[in-house]
């Protein structure tokens, strides 16, 4: 019995790469599209193992985008509030 194909977190990791931090997200979208094919070739626990990866960096990405956002805003606010 083959196990259930894990999710490839493709759209979450196309996202973030655009969206917020681009160097992380370029190796999520390229660990994202190893998974399916890891799997077809019956390498289910590299696929498995794949996926995780995938998802761990695009939440970096986000994570890190969201970071660097909160930094930029704030400053923004100081600034405009020392005038």
């Amino acid at each position: 019995m083959t196990p259930v194909r894990p999710d490839n977190y493709l759209a979450f990791a196309i996202v973030s790469a655009i969206l917020f931090f681009p160097p992380t997200g370029i190796v999520a979208i390229v660990k994202a599209a190893q998974v399916d094919s890891l799997y077809d070739r019956g390498r289910y626990e590299e696929a498995e193992a794949m996926s995780l990866s995938a998802r761990k960096f695009a939440r970096i990405s986000l994570f890190v985008g969201i970071g660097i956002i909160a930094v930029y805003v704030l400053f923004y606010i100081l600034l405009l509030a020392s005038l």
